[in-house]
């Protein structure tokens, strides 16, 4: 009988939970399907539009109705970098700004805000000025920028009437802005709008590039090649000082024929066209866009990339690692899985890629996406977790750059073993975040938590040949400011990228080389063996 008992309750305890489980799976279920259309208001439909917009590719950004919203959700998917600063439903808003617009008082802290910037951006049109004061009133570096960049965009996607006096509107509006994100970014619209309405303004695009790498290097050379006629990116190219810059065009322009068009007969014409010295940044390029452009099918991308000249081919297989990491992160498995296909040896190449793609991007939710990236390096192969997690401290100093708690917070959520990786990945991340403002670096890695601060350092080490561009005196400067304890592991790193900043020339990079200080040359010629 009490056997009959215990057994009866049993089986309402578990139909209990059952009844529980099916009704959360519903409600999950109806939110994970909840449809953008069901929203009455049109402008919050929108936002939920512009939201939605890096969970789904299939979200069309032309079913924002919005002018300055729609602008946004396109360039979301043309930029994604701008994932790392936007304002978004998970971001803390602090100030009262309810009652700055009458017209936007209504909504919750969120929509106003938007409503805000929205308004500001058509006001620009007719009252610069007044759109400025009222983004000033936001008394937030990060949101006045944000703020600032609206106004940007409405005026430059008009950048084809009146085109010198909005590029010189445009380029005074930049300049105030103090985020050193939305500068950046600021400057980036001016050069992509450009690129694609007025690629004869090369030298203003060159300017507005350079400007906005000065702020946040997010590739701007590289990128707005994408935008320009073949004859117009290689006018551009040609203008270009800086080796740097010169590489990243000329990459540029090879990758978008992979890239968009999967087409190597006509990228490899392309490339033909360029100097002899940059034409193997333009097959690289090419090789990389290659791989990404056959992702979806592994078998013609093995086939595409087998096509490839040989000195090239890595490129391909390792771009196709990294948008297979970037369309699976949610399912690494699969990902995993699609690299194991690749030939035996170019498969390290796929994993080193699919660790990019896994690890360096983040959604609007940054922290859930750490955690959902950190949960998906455990699951690779153990000889690439270290890259994977790498990648991961990459992605959080290039996203929170003078967050330093933040970060600190998300690189420990690493497993302890390989905890270090991500605080070398952070160095290189902040590195890169800060670009020429080397000392701000500086004294970051300085606050990284004693054990990893020397890992901080060596992946900061890294990015510095990208920020002397051959000037031997620069390069000494910046690793005279390390620690004394890290100045010969400064050099050793400098010794170990010299070669790509000099295009490969061994004799020019052993001269630079013997220009190093006496007691720290060893350690550069030991980089220099290294490569």
């Amino acid at each position: 009988m009490f056997r009959m008992r215990l057994k009866r309750k049993t089986i309402l305890v578990l139909s209990s939970i059952i009844l529980v489980c099916s009704i959360f799976i519903i409600i999950f279920n109806e939110y994970k399907t909840y449809s953008c259309e069901n929203i009455k208001s049109d402008f919050i439909k929108d936002l939920c539009y512009l939201e939605k917009k890096d969970d789904s590719e299939s979200i069309n950004c032309y079913s924002v109705e919005n002018t300055y919203l729609q602008y946004m959700c396109l360039r979301i998917g043309f930029r994604p970098h701008l994932l790392g600063f936007i304002t978004t439903k998970f971001s803390s808003l602090k100030n009262d700004f309810s009652n700055l617009l009458e017209e936007c008082k209504d909504y919750s802290k969120y929509h106003n805000l938007h409503c805000i910037y929205t308004n500001v951006a058509s006001l620009a049109k007719d009252n610069l000025l007044e759109a400025k004061n009222i983004c000033s009133q936001l008394k937030d570096e990060k949101l006045i920028g944000e703020c600032k960049f609206y106004i940007a965009s409405s005026i430059a996607m008009d950048i084809g009437k009146d085109t010198s006096k909005k590029i010189d509107l445009l380029m005074n509006l930049c300049k105030e802005i103090s985020h050193i994100s939305w500068r950046s970014e600021c400057y980036y619209v001016l050069a992509d709008e450009l690129a694609m309405t007025k690629p004869e303004y090369f030298r203003e695009i060159a300017n507005a590039c350079r400007k906005s790498n000065l702020a946040i290097d997010y590739a701007c050379f590289d990128h707005v090649t994408y935008l320009m006629p073949v004859e117009k990116t290689l006018e551009l190219c040609n203008i270009l000082k800086s080796i740097k810059e010169k590489t990243d065009c000329f990459r540029g322009g090879g990758y978008i024929f992979g890239w968009r068009y999967g087409d190597i007969v006509l990228g490899t014409s392309t490339c033909d066209k360029f100097p002899a010295e940059y034409k193997k940044n333009c097959f690289k390029g090419l090789s990389e866009g290659i791989g990404r452009h056959f992702s979806h099918d592994i078998q013609t991308a093995i086939s595409s990339c087998n096509e490839i000249p040989i000195e090239f081919r890595d490129r391909c297989f390792w771009g196709l690692g990294e948008d297979i990491g970037k369309r699976f992160n949610k399912d690494i498995n699969s990902a995993i899985s699609s690299c194991n296909e690749i030939p035996i040896e170019f498969r390290d190449n796929c994993f080193k890629g699919l660790c990019m793609g896994v690890g360096g991007r983040f959604d609007r939710d940054i922290s859930r996406s750490i955690s959902r990236s950190i949960s998906a390096c455990n699951k690779v192969p153990v000889k690439f977790r270290n890259d994977c997690f790498w990648q991961i401290g990459n992605g959080i100093g290039r996203h929170f750059g003078r967050d330093l708690p933040t970060i600190i917070y998300e690189c420990n959520k690493v497993p302890t073993k390989l905890r270090n990786n991500c605080f070398n990945g952070v160095g290189q991340g902040i590195g890169r975040h800060f670009g020429i403002n080397i000392s701000i670096s500086i004294s970051s890695c300085n606050e990284i938590p004693t054990e990893f601060r020397e890992d901080c350092f060596e992946g900061l080490g890294g990015t510095i040949s990208e920020q002397f561009e051959g000037d031997i005196y620069s390069g000494i400067s910046i690793c005279n400011q390390f620690p004394s304890n890290l100045k010969a592991s400064c050099f050793f790193v400098l010794g170990e990228n010299i070669d790509i900043r000099f295009g490969r020339d061994a004799n020019r990079a052993i001269s630079f080389c013997n220009e190093i200080p006496t007691e720290f040359r060893e350690d550069c010629f030991k980089g220099l063996e290294n490569i």
